[in-house]
């Protein structure tokens, strides 16, 4: 517990300042977009830190959703996605997809006309409400409906931002142009009520080299200004026994070149991989060797750096957290107790650093 905490705190000033005006009631939204692969497209333990982030700080909305159902794909527990027709999907890691992946990493296309998509929140699930809502489609289209609603919205480059009266939990999209129709992301805020808004961005098999490489998924992120980019890869790089920590470390920077471009502003934590076994054999050593080239690099960069690998007891952990029942079957992906571990020892960490901050504004105040 004593390794439990974010190292290079101090590159994190900003915005802990943003988060005090917040808390202020100067500032009214701060946000966040963690970056992963499946460890996070299952959104346990994201759901963890975005939970215990808005019951401090304040709930400004869900953030970017995906109807992963609808692609055939594994969705976080709290959204149900529904339509009348049926839908080809497509993620990022594929090779040259015959859809291009955007926001969420994913897409989705229905080449049928009219098509309907609902959502809602699952069952007792009303924590999250939304006035605004901004669809990630394609440039071509133009004429989207909410059903049964008189939202006002306006349509740029296949990104179409809706305003709705009041708070709300659920729509019903319905697409009438007679071309296919193509759904990259969904944005859901509540510009009502101050506080965070938290979006999880996850994909399965994904790794740093695949988002680098999808044009799409950069030109629609832009759209999400974020205050702190959470980034959390390396479990399938890990896979790769011929990848160097080197190439792997040039990917990181990569993506984080990439970011800086659209948001100069913007903080970044970085986390080392979960600790995981290679081939359900023994404990995969590359992420001991990519840790340690993470770290290297932060500590170059000062930049922020969160090492679970580390902070899970490394190789040794490995073997503990599997006789524990917190990875599955596979020795690769964890239970939901397992990811829920990670989410709450991740707000811990972060609190550790968020009162250390305040801690110092105090004691710059006495003296």
């Amino acid at each position: 517990m004593e390794k439990n905490i974010i190292i290079n705190e101090n590159h994190l000033k900003p915005l802990f300042l943003k988060l005090l005006k917040l808390k202020k009631d100067n500032l009214k939204q701060v946000s966040f977009v963690h970056i992963g692969d499946s460890h996070i497209q299952a959104d346990i333990s994201t759901k963890v830190i975005r939970t215990e982030l808005q019951r401090y700080f304040g709930n400004a909305g869900r953030g970017l959703i995906f109807p992963y159902q609808l692609a055939k794909s594994n969705a976080p527990t709290d959204i149900i996605f529904s339509s009348n027709s049926n839908w080809k999907g497509s993620r990022l890691i594929k090779k040259n997809p015959e859809i291009p992946c955007g926001i969420s990493g994913f897409a989705i296309e229905s080449m049928e006309p009219n098509s309907l998509i609902n959502f809602k929140f699952r069952g007792t699930e009303t924590f999250h409400k939304f006035d605004k809502l901004t669809l990630f489609t394609n440039k071509e289209i133009k004429n989207v409906n909410l059903i049964e609603d008189t939202a006002k919205y306006s349509v740029k480059d296949g990104v179409l931002d809706f305003k709705f009266d009041g708070l709300r939990s659920n729509f019903n999209i319905v697409c009438n142009d007679s071309i296919c129709t193509k759904l990259y992301g969904i944005f859901l805020e509540n510009s009502i009520d101050k506080g965070i808004i938290y979006s999880a961005i996850g994909v399965n098999g994904a790794k740093y080299s695949d988002y680098n490489s999808e044009v799409l998924f950069w030109e629609q992120i832009k759209n999400v200004k974020s205050d702190c980019y959470i980034l959390s890869m390396g479990t399938n790089e890990a896979q790769n026994i011929v990848l160097t920590p080197e190439s792997f470390v040039e990917s990181i920077k990569e993506t984080i070149d990439k970011i800086k471009i659209f948001n100069p502003e913007a903080v970044f934590i970085l986390s080392t991989p979960p600790v995981s076994f290679y081939k359900k054999v023994v404990p995969n050593k590359k992420l001991k060797d990519f840790s340690d080239a993470i770290m290297a690099y932060c500590i170059d960069n000062e930049i922020a750096l969160w090492d679970l690998f580390e902070i899970s007891d490394g190789l040794k952990g490995s073997c503990e957290f599997a006789k524990n029942q917190l990875l599955v079957n596979d020795l690769v992906h964890y239970s939901r107790k397992g990811y829920e571990l990670q989410g709450y020892l991740f707000i811990e960490a972060f609190a550790k650093s968020w009162n250390n901050y305040i801690n110092s504004l105090s004691t710059i105040k006495m003296n």
